[in-house]
């Protein structure tokens, strides 16, 4: 057929028997069907040979299921998808399963995950479980302001140049703590149970107070140690003169 062929609408080019139906298998270089302006509807499934691919005659853009599709579906359940560009998505969609179940990401080859950029927000609406603690490390130089409870499972550290731990609130811990260095007190602190000094013979213990002052029946009626008659033999220091006498409780106040 050396001119153009023409077909009256609602015909078609077939093969006499079933079979396939070649076009343009042998010298054709390009094969166009239908125009810019016509819709090109592909009944069946559409099969391309290996290492070839769907594309646009010229640099532009390439749609897929942009208009009446409500699913795509891309390789098989098998098969291997492989994206060599970004991937951009539109504002509001997301990154599923089809069904419930795990969605991984950069689980096989990957070094490394960066999800957003420095100048926005990361908003994580559910629980993460970090499985991994010698990948999980998070370094930040600024302040972190974490709004709920945060729960240590593990060694909890500072790296200040000083090594302080401070909190505006109240400290609670539950267990024995050991102090290796000196523990300091503001005024007006209250310890709420006693405090054991050890006394035994293998224990040293040393404390340096002011006056000390106790309740002896209710708050009403405290008792302080102070330095009683001279005709002892017990020695002390008051103030910066030496002397000797009694120590005992007194009733009173501490100044």
């Amino acid at each position: 057929i050396l001119g153009n062929t023409k077909i009256p609408a609602a015909y078609s080019i077939d093969v006499l028997a079933a079979g396939t139906l070649n076009i343009g298998t042998t010298t054709a270089t390009l094969i166009n069907i239908g125009n810019t302006a016509a819709n090109l509807s592909i009944l069946g499934n559409t099969k391309i040979p290996a290492a070839y691919s769907i594309d646009v005659l010229a640099a532009g853009t390439l749609n897929i299921g942009t208009t009446t599709a409500t699913l795509i579906n891309i390789g098989s359940g098998t098969a291997t998808t492989s994206i060599l560009g970004n991937e951009i998505h539109l504002a509001g969609s997301s990154i599923d399963t089809d069904s419930g179940g795990a969605l991984y990401i950069g689980t096989s080859t990957a070094t490394s995950i960066g999800i957003g950029k420095s100048t926005i927000t990361t908003t994580i609406a559910g629980q993460a479980a970090l499985t991994n603690a010698s990948s999980t490390l998070h370094t930040n130089s600024g302040v972190s302001w974490l709004n709920g409870n945060v729960n240590v499972n593990g060694f909890a550290t500072t790296t200040a140049s000083n090594g302080n731990f401070a909190t505006a609130g109240t400290l609670s811990v539950t267990g024995a703590s050991t102090l290796t260095g000196s523990a300091t007190i503001q005024a007006s602190s209250t310890i709420a149970t006693a405090l054991n000094i050890p006394t035994t013979n293998a224990a040293t213990s040393t404390i340096n107070v002011g006056c000390v002052q106790v309740a002896a029946t209710s708050t009403e009626t405290p008792v302080k140690i102070v330095l009683g008659p001279t005709n002892t033999t017990a020695t002390s220091s008051f103030g910066m003169t030496a002397g000797s006498g009694y120590v005992v409780w007194a009733f009173g106040t501490c100044p």
